[in-house]
């Protein structure tokens, strides 16, 4: 060690990609990892989405009273005991402050900026260094239940995003197109049910739809794959059939 090389405690994912910085703009780096290798802990065998369209923080007007008229109760997206109420005062009054439609947008861009910034740097590494790991880059879809708050995500990106042409709103037509397994619809479920004679409710519908859409998609995956260099691994297995003697 010398007084100008950086320490960084811990080699998971944040350790090292903040060592990976560093180095690039020529500082000296040293790691301190207690394990034998790096990444091997929380980081092992992780997964994660680089999701800039979803950079909205919970603090717009409408999620401030979502979380007031949830308080005490169990459902609430947002565990809130009216017991810690008073000791939370400065605390909600920065959060009142931050949570104003200026700051609110302020807010949101920029960290759509930042998971911009952040999915550029992730492919350019990816493809400085060749590496590959089950990685997407089509998009995220978000679908919404009710036309009432598709109205309200629309007003915003059209307030906040209107310089952007990496956000869309899609028609039904336009998102079959973009993901073919959302035309399976909970109609389809329910007549294989009926050809089936089978009794559902809507929460099993529900739950069938999304692992119908699973299994297909996995059909997809098994269908796009190269297997013009596999050999033929089939064979008849050498079994004898034990059959009794004719009488």
């Amino acid at each position: 060690m010398n007084s100008s090389q950086i320490v960084i405690i811990g080699g998971g994912l944040q350790g090292l990609a903040t060592a990976y910085t560093l180095l690039s703009r020529g500082e000296d780096v040293l790691i301190l990892e207690r394990d034998s290798e790096v990444a091997t802990a929380a980081s092992f065998a992780n997964a994660g989405m680089l999701t800039p369209s979803q950079s909205m923080p919970w603090n717009s007007p409408s999620d401030i009273l979502q979380i007031l008229s949830g308080i005490g109760k169990k459902d609430s997206p947002m565990a809130l005991s009216p017991k810690v109420l008073p000791s939370l005062i400065f605390w909600g009054m920065k959060f009142l402050y931050n949570s104003t439609p200026k700051n609110f947008d302020s807010i949101t861009k920029h960290l759509f900026s930042l998971g911009n910034y952040s999915k550029k740097l992730t492919q350019d590494f990816r493809e400085k260094y060749k590496i590959s790991y089950d990685e997407t880059a089509i998009g995220t879809i978000k679908i919404y239940r009710e036309q009432e708050n598709l109205d309200k995500a629309a007003a915003i990106q059209e307030r906040i995003f209107d310089n952007s042409n990496l956000l869309s709103i899609l028609d039904t037509e336009q998102l079959i197109k973009k993901e073919p397994l959302m035309s399976i619809e909970k109609q389809t479920i329910e007549n294989l049910a009926t050809l089936a004679r089978l009794e559902i409710d809507d929460q099993r519908v529900e739950e069938i739809t999304q692992r119908l859409g699973s299994v297909l998609e996995l059909v997809d995956q098994l269908q796009a794959a190269d297997t013009n260099n596999l050999t033929d691994n089939s064979h008849t297995p050498l079994a004898t059939q034990r059959l009794r003697e004719d009488e």
